[in-house]
């Protein structure tokens, strides 16, 4: 027999909510975009079978996870997103509004399904937050809305650490339609799916599949109300699962596995199913930001609304999970998942946690009335093992952003620098302002694709080297292939390797290289490594290795010293020769030179000299009197054709300058 030990409810009222980010330890992939992702579409409550919707997919697979929303367009929670629900918990029998979206899925199409009017109440809506029974704040019940299907394919999740693998689940079945499977993680899971399939299907539902349900919203004191669905739960040990049952009721009873019957658009329900349960762990990604604190709901309804702050997270997210820890027993420290659907019907027990979230806010609404319980799985569900019904659960919200894989072309900055090699040492710049810094340095993945080498090193690396004053190397395991860790980035100063370090991710890419999520580094000079072949320094090039040692020599022949313009007063040709621009530089052959004659730095001439001349001449009709001359000079080796930086010489006027004198005689008389 069903226990009959009476629940202990508590009526404190308190509330307190705190934020606080999840840190980044070794992790999985973030999350990656969905393999498919819908428009948003416009849909509508009570249209009939315009009220149904399937939206085709190329994934070729069943989803191992799939998320439909529906986005409210108008009322008072205009641009708020709610989640859709894998069964419906009510039907259209009696005059109270319900609301929400079912779905359902297969290797080829998602199906949602909105209430429509069958044979009763025309109070089905597509955005419902559940009136009276939920708190009076923000409440809606809107027929308009749009609807988006998100899917991720097997291989965009990282693997689950436990599968149950498909088993046999029936309702109306007594203690039998009770499940506890163990996963054996010994660690709170970071996800955990219940996805079920019907185990004798008709052909128009063969292949299709549902998803578990956070709390149970109906009992078993009606044999008219159609209500269906597997609420789960879940702790560091094990997974527990309830279906519908009879318990006090004597009637005929119409709790199922899954149900969209008497009030849906796509009327269909089944009793015996077969379940698979994923969790997920360590390897699935961390949330971007948790938000999370204690909170005791009482009766009176002071403390059935609350909205958390989005503003720190910086734009909608793409999943979110609302968790609801049970702080009692016979379920202490389990979690059950918040719901984006509210079908309860009053008279009748119900609970759960309704949420909604736009770029802005998280909007949570809990029961209000006494028949309603934060955690709730009593009285007709899983032959009353482990029954509660509770008024007071600990409440955390993760928010994920989905990103694009950091290896994507399009997903990472590429660095193309051979003087971040652990080989350069930065004294071998010409002007100290070459030095490298990144404190500056915008946060962001980032490849390093030098021939230098692109895997910033794993070994202490000296002050002075990678072309800055305090290199930075990484002092923790590298990740395996497809992975994301973060790592220990070290930076070299006042002789110590380690003296000051920072935490960065980075990702072992399939295609072989590295990219890393780098931050701004506390210091300047400082620079990240990578690579650690010896390039050439500036200025010089190996004709056999390029850039790089060995064999490296000038790229262009340099000045002993800057040139000098002199007046040159004796003819050396058949006109006087009056200015002559001279250097002095390297006696190779195969060395030449361009020098560029300026009037008051006014380009005039440019002539390129070649072998052992080192002299350049202007004649007096390239030039005018009243100007300044001057030259500059850069040279270039035949074999790289690369030229210098100019050399700029002394300016000399040309013409003549009058300079007068004041004299002034005090005389002093006597």
């Amino acid at each position: 027999m069903p226990s009959t030990r009476p629940m202990v409810i508590l009526f404190v009222i308190v509330f307190s909510v705190h934020l606080y980010y999840s840190s980044y330890l070794a992790t999985a992939l973030r999350l990656p975009q969905p393999s498919f992702s819908s428009q948003w579409i416009p849909v509508r409550s009570q249209a009939g079978d315009d009220s149904f919707l399937e939206v085709s997919h190329d994934l070729g697979e069943v989803p191992i996870y799939v998320q439909v929303l529906a986005r409210s367009v108008d009322g008072p929670n205009a641009g708020m997103i709610f989640k859709g629900v894998g069964s419906a918990q009510t039907d259209d029998d009696a005059s109270d509004e319900y609301g929400g979206i079912v779905y359902s899925y297969s290797h080829e199409t998602v199906r949602v399904i909105l209430p429509t009017v069958n044979n009763g109440n025309a109070g089905g809506c597509v955005v419902y937050t559940g009136g009276s029974l939920w708190g009076t704040a923000i409440h809606q019940c809107s027929h308009d809305g749009e609807v988006k299907v998100d899917l991720w394919k097997e291989e965009d999740f990282p693997k689950p650490e436990f599968t149950s693998g498909f088993f046999d689940l029936s309702a109306e079945n007594g203690a039998s339609s009770f499940v506890e499977v163990y996963h054996g993680l010994n660690a709170r899971p970071r996800l955990v799916s219940l996805q079920y399939t019907e185990k004798y299907a008709d052909p128009d539902n063969i292949g299709f599949h549902y998803d578990g349900i956070g709390a149970a919203q109906s009992d078993d004191g009606s044999n008219w109300r159609h209500h269906g669905g597997i609420v789960f739960a879940y702790d560091n040990s094990s997974v527990r699962a309830w279906a519908p049952t009879v318990n006090d009721f004597t009637g005929d009873y119409v709790g199922a596995l899954f149900s969209s019957s008497d009030g849906w658009s796509h009327s269909h329900r089944f009793l015996q199913g077969k379940v698979k349960i994923r969790v997920w762990g360590d390897k699935f990604p961390e949330p971007d930001i948790t938000l999370g604190g204690h909170l005791q709901m009482g009766q009176d309804g002071e403390v059935t609304y609350h909205e958390m702050d989005l503003s720190s997270f910086g734009t909608s997210p793409d999943f979110v999970v609302v968790e609801v820890e049970s702080i009692s027993q016979p379920n202490e420290h389990f979690v059950f998942y918040g719901m984006g659907a509210q079908q309860a019907r009053s008279g009748f027990k119900y609970g759960g946690l309704i949420f909604a979230y736009n770029n802005d806010k998280v909007t949570m609404w809990s029961p209000s009335e006494a028949d309603g319980s934060v955690v709730n799985v009593i009285d007709g569900w899983g032959g009353e093992i482990n029954a509660q019904s509770s008024k007071i659960a600990n409440v955390t919200v993760k928010l994920w952003g989905t990103v694009k894989d950091a290896c994507a072309d399009d997903s990472h900055l590429k660095i193309d620098n051979r003087y971040r090699s652990s080989g350069f040492r930065s004294t071998l710049f010409t002007n100290s302002s070459d030095t490298i810094c990144d404190s500056n340095i915008r946060k962001a993945w980032y490849r390093f694709v030098s021939e230098a080498g692109g895997e910033i090193p794993t070994t202490c690396i000296n002050e002075g080297m990678c072309g800055t004053q305090y290199p930075v190397w990484i002092n923790s395991p590298l990740p395996d292939v497809n992975f994301i860790t973060t790592v220990d980035a070290c930076i070299n100063i006042d002789g110590d390797c380690c003296g000051r370090s920072l935490n960065i991710r980075m990702k072992n890419c399939q295609r072989g290289f590295f990219v890393y999520e780098l931050r701004p580094l506390p210091t300047c000079p400082s620079a990240y490594c990578a690579g650690d072949r010896e390039p050439c320094k500036p200025g010089q090039r190996s004709p056999t290795n390029g850039d790089f040692q060995p064999g490296c020599s000038e790229l262009y022949p340099t000045l002993e010293n800057p040139p000098n313009v002199q007046h040159v007063s004796q003819v050396a040709t058949d006109q006087e020769v009056f200015f002559q621009c001279m250097f002095t530089a390297s006696h190779w052959m195969n060395a030449s030179y361009v020098v560029n004659w300026y009037l008051d730095d006014v380009l005039v001439k440019t002539e390129y000299i070649g072998g052992l001349k080192r002299t350049s001449s202007l004649y007096e009709s390239e030039y005018q009197i009243g100007r300044q001359v001057s030259c500059d000079v850069s040279g270039s080796y035949v074999s790289f054709g690369i030229f210098g930086p100019a050399v700029s010489s002394n300016k000399i006027y040309i013409g003549f300058q009058v300079t007068i004198s004041t004299h002034r005689s005090i005389l002093d008389w006597a």
